[in-house]
């Protein structure tokens, strides 16, 4: 499974609700998929794409 959200001080609020019952242990991975797109502007369009190609594959190969 795999699921999005954003962190609010030491709370994470998913983007979609869990089903999950309290209590459950999760593992949490960390995306600095951010701080790339902060540089998102110094690259071309298809160097843009490349470079997700890339970083998708590396968190399929996990």
């Amino acid at each position: 499974m795999s699921y999005t959200g954003t962190l609010k001080g030491n709370i994470i609020v998913l983007d979609h609700e869990l089903s999950l019952p309290d209590g459950t242990r999760v593992s949490l991975t960390i995306s600095s998929k951010d701080k790339l797109l902060k540089h998102a502007g110094m690259l071309t369009q298809d160097e843009g794409a490349e470079l997700e190609s890339i970083i998708n594959e590396g968190k399929s190969q996990k």
